[in-house]
Formats: structure tokens, sequence, C-alpha cells
């Protein structure tokens, strides 16, 4: 998916129960695809839906961790 196609802020402030409501449908997409919902991940997806944290910095905070992860596995 493009960055640039990601909406950066919430139209509407979402309510606890619509953010599970998204966050099951977000779970449910993964896992269909084979792929787990990792805590990291639903931490950051729950932040943004509840208007904590930018997309853009639930995109750098999963950059970063990505270039970690690649930094410690070529490190062993």
């Amino acid at each position: 998916m493009n960055h640039a196609d990601i909406p950066r802020h919430p139209e509407r402030d979402l309510t606890p129960a619509e953010v599970e409501i998204q966050l099951a449908g977000i779970r449910t997409a993964l896992q269909m695809g084979g792929t787990e919902l990792i805590p990291e991940a639903e931490e950051a997806a729950r932040a943004v839906l509840a208007g904590e944290m930018t997309a853009d910095e639930a995109i750098a905070r999963a950059d970063a961790a990505r270039a970690a992860a690649e930094h410690d596995d070529s490190a062993e």
C-alpha cells in the first residue's frame, strides 16, 4: 500500500467498542492471509484508531522496529 493513500487522522473519534470492532476486522483479515497480528502491531493499530498516534507515527515505529530486527538478525 502506498503510504500516501493512508488517512492521516480519524474523521471522528471512535468509541472503545468501535476500536475493538476495527481491530477484530484487521485481525481477521490478517489471519485469512496466513499472518498473525503481533502484539506490537495491535498496540500501534489501537493507538491510531484511538487517535493517540498518527498513521505516520505508526509507520515510522514499524519501520524502526523492522530495521532493528534486521540489524539483530545480521549480527548473529
